[in-house]
């Protein structure tokens, strides 16, 4: 507002002084002053529009530090209120960053804790495997120990009756020794024998491959003919089936023909019928040329009529003219009539008509001999019935000229079938003659591979007695060898077995001290209130603490909450009758439920309708509620005070 004032007061002095000008012109000195007075004014305005600009920017500033502020303001009490959830007072801000440092530097610690149970899982998991392994193997070990020592105390017995045949298998391997000279002398006789044997034996064999190989090209031989026999017979199939399509499609062209031929006969008869008709009209074409004539005769009196009439006549005379041509015409295209029988129907309207007019043109004669006057209508009648007729005619003659033309290509196609028939029936004569001398050749080669496979079975037999008499004689030699061996075996075995019962008897006593030092761990579990069950021990509390408080007890009893693998681990937990925590929470990421091994739930027993979370709560930690049913599982808050159970896996 001010600035506008200000240049309304400029603009005033600038119109006042003119005026002045124009009033008191001679007055030239008093009028100077006036312009730095305008100046000064202007820059007045300039300096107010800049503070003006100045005072808005400034107001700009302030909004927006103003607009900060407030941010500011309501950021401070975002981070009041978390704060506040979190549990932190004001004075806490400056720790909150370093906090958020640790617990990512927790996270990490709780990654690497995860992978380091996992792998501790695993090697739990294996030693539970070799734990059930060495008990299977204490089992198995102890019964073993039981009858070594049984077998001890036999072996001592044995053992003197060892020493009196010992001495008896002296004597008796002075005979063996003897034994064992002439059963080599008889060994030497037989390894002859038997390279002669199989000296015949590698001939033999020589003489069955050459067979086989021969059988086998025989078979390959006879399958190619087979094949080639097979191919034969499927197209001798495909000929005669193409030789009896085409006796039909023959028989259908043979009963066309003979239909044309009817056609042509009627078209003939119909040709003799037209051409007495056409006689007829031109001897009444005759008829009425004369009476004509006699007509001129007696209208020569009329002379004003007679240029009229001899038009008329000259007329006539073209149209006798034209009729002549036409049964010329006719006479030309009798032949092609012959052929045409789809023209049959058309023809004989067009003789129908031909007969009408005729008669039209009688009474129009007739009346002319009444009705002299009416010439001139009868001759326009009759130009127009020679167009008529030349049109049909035009009509015919093309109906003529396209059945000649369909005639002609289905006498081309009768002449083309006749030849591929021909050619058809020479071929299947020559495949019939290829096919007796490829079944003739099949018998032969049958014939000879039965005189093969006579041969083979017979040298079949003979290999077959040979190496009977030959597998005799090894039986012979080796059981002789057998029993040498087998007596000087059972005297170094008896000797193992005595060394053997030994190391035994030492291994079952390293074993009974680790048996008695795990039942000394046993024993201590026992007194200690933990009860056991498939492999584990199982602390149950007198008292009741939140969830992780209870994990917390477990830790310190070096054990952890009960992790319920199976069915029978539930029915055990189950037996006690109390509300037990067990370690199972879904405190990391909800809805995925895991044990405190790090293990992910895969075998459940949650009660119908469980896990719910309900009303809204936080229910992330699970316990065993409805105990009276197998699915006893529940979900609760974490903070609830329970029962629980600790589990420690032993080697035991």
């Amino acid at each position: 507002m001010e600035q506008e004032h200000e240049m309304s007061l400029l603009k005033k002095n600038d119109y006042v002084a003119p005026c002045k000008d124009s009033g008191q012109a001679h007055q030239d000195t008093k009028q100077t002053p006036a312009a730095p007075r305008v100046d000064v004014y202007r820059l007045i305005a300039i300096t107010v529009g800049l503070m003006c600009a100045l005072q808005a920017a400034l107001n700009i500033s302030l909004g927006s530090a103003l607009y900060v502020r407030v941010n500011n303001k309501t950021l401070t009490q975002e981070v009041n209120e978390l704060m506040a959830s979190f549990g932190l007072s004001s004075g806490c801000a400056c720790g909150l960053t370093n906090r958020l440092e640790e617990g990512g530097n927790w996270k990490t610690a709780v990654h690497e804790l995860k992978a380091q149970n996992q792998n501790l899982t695993k090697e739990n998991d294996e030693l539970k495997r070799k734990l059930t392994v060495l008990i299977s193997e204490y089992h198995v070990m102890t019964a073993a120990r039981d009858e070594l020592k049984r077998l001890n105390l036999e072996t001592k017995d044995v053992n003197k009756n060892l020493t009196q045949e010992k001495n008896d298998l002296k004597i008796q391997l002075k005979d063996l020794v003897l034994q064992h000279i002439s059963l080599t002398e008889e060994r030497d006789g037989l390894q002859t024998i038997n390279s002669d044997i199989g000296a015949n034996n590698k001939n033999l064999t020589d003489e069955r491959e050459e067979l086989e190989k021969k059988m086998k090209d025989f078979e390959l031989q006879l399958n190619s003919l087979t094949e080639e026999n097979n191919k034969l017979k499927m197209n001798n199939s495909r000929t005669e089936a193409r030789v009896k399509n085409l006796t039909e499609e023959k028989d259908k062209l043979n009963r066309t023909l003979n239909d044309v031929e009817d056609k042509y006969k009627n078209t003939t008869v119909e040709k003799s019928e037209l051409q007495r008709k056409l006689n007829d009209f031109v001897s009444l074409h005759n008829s009425l040329t004369v009476q004509r004539d006699d007509l001129k005769r007696k209208v020569a009196d009329l002379e004003m009529k007679s240029k009229v009439l001899m038009e008329e006549r000259d007329a006539l005379q073209t149209m006798l003219n034209t009729s002549t041509s036409q049964k010329t015409a006719l006479s030309t295209e009798r032949d092609s009539l012959k052929r045409t029988n789809s023209e049959r129907d058309s023809l004989k309207r067009t003789n129908t008509d031909t007969q009408e007019k005729l008669t039209r043109l009688q009474s129009e004669f007739t009346k002319q001999r009444a009705e002299l006057h009416s010439n001139t209508a009868q001759e326009i009648s009759l130009t127009k019935v020679k167009d008529e007729l030349n049109q049909t005619i035009t009509v015919m003659e093309a109906k003529s000229k396209s059945l000649t033309a369909e005639r002609d290509e289905m006498m081309g196609s009768l002449k083309t079938c006749t030849s591929q028939k021909t050619a058809l029936s020479t071929e299947r004569d020559s495949l019939k003659r290829t096919n007796s001398a490829i079944e003739e050749k099949s018998k032969r080669l049958t014939s000879e591979k039965e005189d093969l496979s006579r041969r083979l079975n017979s040298c079949t037999s003979q290999k077959t007695a040979l190496t009977a008499e030959r597998d005799s004689l090894k039986r012979t030699n080796t059981d002789t060898q057998e029993k040498l061996t087998r007596l000087q075996s059972e005297f170094t075995k008896q000797r193992a077995e005595l060394h053997s019962n030994t190391l035994q008897l030492i291994g079952l006593r390293r074993e009974k001290d680790e048996l008695q030092t795990k039942l000394t761990v046993f024993e201590r579990y026992s007194k200690q209130s933990w009860t056991y069950f498939s492999g584990s021990f199982y602390y149950i509390s007198t008292t009741k603490k939140s969830w992780r408080d209870s994990q917390y007890d477990c830790w310190g009893k070096g054990a952890d909450l009960v992790i319920i693998d199976n069915k029978e681990e539930n029915a055990f937990v189950r037996k006690f009758q109390k509300k037990l925590w067990i370690g199972l929470s879904d405190r990391l990421r909800e809805g995925s439920w895991i044990w405190q091994d790090g293990t992910p739930l895969r075998t459940s027993f949650w009660y119908p309708g469980e896990p719910n979370n309900f009303r809204g709560t936080e229910e992330d930690c699970a316990e065993t509620k409805y105990y009276d049913y197998e699915n006893s599982w529940n979900d609760v808050e974490c903070t609830n005070a329970n029962f629980w159970m600790c589990e420690k896996k032993t080697g035991v």
